[in-house]
């Protein structure tokens, strides 16, 4: 599994604030990460 570049804060409110699962965040984190880069490449 890659590892992930966003700070530990930021995926810790993802959890408590969405009240999923690790892996539910994990993956909305991840789809967040990718649509910053799409924009900064464009």
């Amino acid at each position: 599994m890659t590892r992930l570049t966003a700070p530990r804060h930021e995926f810790d409110f993802i959890t408590k604030v969405g009240r999923i699962d690790h892996a539910g965040a994990l993956a909305m984190l991840q789809r967040h990460m990718g649509d910053r880069e799409a924009v900064f490449r464009n």
